[in-house]
């Protein structure tokens, strides 16, 4: 065993014990227990046992909540509540704090190796939170600004925490699936609440998988799709491939049905990439080309409208109301423009933005907003970033990017296919592109995905540098 990947190893006979602990467990809590609890209480008393097992076990095995807390991100909205929780807690919050917290017991307690600026992407990730903290400080006070930062520092932690729990190859792919139907869950959601709400109504109407913004959405699914692809490509069996191939098509299908703009943006831009790195681009290229123009007709007027607008859409009120979000949007250039040119180093502090727009004279005289509009973000991180932190803060931000693509670029071309490598470096490689181009019409730097996306290349990067002359060739297993 190379010594340089840690791996919590277990005895055999703990893992197989384990189940019939359990059963005798919740076997003896119902027996001697119950009798003298309420009856409404009875169900509580029974799970206490098996929740306790399951944290025994997540203490062991970190990276299983680091699965859960991947898995719920496409759930992450407002307007979804599995579990009703006092306050501003939220599920998300609570398998963060489980994921960080069962992450460093493992460093504290049982010894595991932490990585830590290991990398050149740690070093510019540390220059982007100082950038943002000088920034905080100097700007002007906003209570918005401490919790954007706050919230940024919690995905920092998690970057980390997720960078060292993927110390194998097996654990990049069963990420990589997590992710995939996770958001495949997410998008059948949505499509299905498209056509419960076109019964009612028939105009605005957008996928945006579970309760979230379209735009946003569409985002998340396209990261999906590119990973799903990849793994399609490296799966053997044919019931994984047949499971794979539908979960792709759904998660297309969402970005087109979600009506972003630049969603579709994206996806032609990663389409042209990938088909361009297959061997058979140009046949590729002509079969997407056939299948979009065979498309079209069934799309629905909501999204043509908006994509299209009325040149050839039905004409709807969505013609116009995509006309005038773009005009919003270039409001949102011009009054980031002059923030920056007020405090061009450091910017008005992270998350400020939202704060001064409602302010300006773009949203009381040329886009009057209603009261509950007034929460308004630049749609654009790159000049949320540079607005808010300044040119300096635009750097360490472009820095991470380029130094997560950099390693994901040499990984995708010194690593062979028959690598289990190799999937994820080249589907992380353009999952990173997609976010890219998505984040110049979206002010997405604080998406879970981007800090998955880069703890994947420090992970990779990890491991590419073990001694793969002493290692067989890593094969997908089914």
């Amino acid at each position: 065993m190379n010594h340089n990947i840690y791996v919590m190893q277990q005895p055999a006979f703990f893992w197989k014990a384990l189940p019939a602990l359990i059963l005798v467990i919740a076997m003896l809590t119902a027996g001697v227990v119950l009798p003298f609890v309420p009856r409404e209480y009875a169900p509580v008393v029974i799970l206490i046992p098996l929740i306790l097992a399951a944290g025994v076990v997540i203490m062991i095995r970190p990276e299983l909540a680091m699965y859960l807390s991947i898995a719920y991100v496409p759930f992450e909205s407002s307007l979804f509540h599995p579990i009703d929780l006092p306050g501003s807690l939220t599920v998300s919050k609570l398998l963060g704090v489980l994921l960080i917290g069962v992450f460093f017991f493992n460093i504290m307690f049982l010894r595991r190796p932490f990585r830590l600026f290991d990398d050149s992407q740690d070093f510019a990730v540390l220059l982007f939170v100082v950038v943002m903290l000088f920034s905080a400080i100097t700007g002007f006070y906003i209570p918005q600004v401490g919790k954007s930062v706050i919230r940024m520092l919690r995905l920092v932690a998690f970057y980390l925490a997720v960078k060292n729990l993927l110390h194998s190859p097996t654990a990049l792919l069963t990420t990589m699936w997590v992710i995939v139907l996770s958001v495949t869950a997410a998008s059948i959601f949505g499509i299905l609440e498209f056509y419960e709400a076109q019964q009612v109504r028939e105009h605005n109407i957008r996928v945006r998988g579970v309760y979230m913004d379209p735009n946003e959405y569409s985002a998340i699914a396209l990261i999906a799709a590119v990973i799903g692809i990849y793994l399609l490509l490296v799966m053997r069996r044919r019931v994984w491939r047949l499971v794979l191939l539908g979960c792709v098509a759904t998660l297309l299908t969402g970005v087109v049905m979600s009506g972003s703009r630049g969603g579709l943006v994206s996806l032609f831009t990663l389409g042209l990439v990938t088909i361009w790195r297959q061997p058979r681009r140009w046949f590729w290229l002509g079969l997407s080309a056939c299948i979009l123009l065979a498309s079209l007709p069934f799309w629905p007027d909501t999204v043509k409208d908006r994509v299209l607008w009325s040149e050839l859409g039905s004409g709807t009120l969505v013609s116009k109301s995509a006309q005038d979000s773009i005009a919003r949007r270039l409001s949102y250039l011009s009054f980031g423009r002059e923030l920056i040119s007020e405090k061009p180093w450091l910017g008005v502090g992270y998350g400020a933005y939202a704060e001064y727009y409602p302010l300006s004279e773009y949203a009381r005289f040329e886009n009057p907003l209603k009261d509950k509009d007034r929460f308004r973000v630049a749609h654009n991180s790159y000049l949320e970033i540079a607005s808010s932190m300044g040119l300096l803060g635009l750097g360490a931000y472009l820095l991470i990017l380029f130094t997560a693509w950099r390693d994901l670029r040499q990984l995708r071309c010194i690593l062979p296919r028959q690598r289990l490598l190799w999937a994820p470096a080249n589907a992380f490689e353009l999952a990173l592109i997609g976010f890219m181009f998505s984040s110049a019409f979206l002010s997405i730097e604080h998406f879970n995905y981007l800090w998955i996306i880069l703890a994947v290349s420090s992970s990779l990067a990890y491991l590419s540098q073990l001694d793969a002359a002493s290692q067989p060739a890593l094969r997908p297993t089914n």
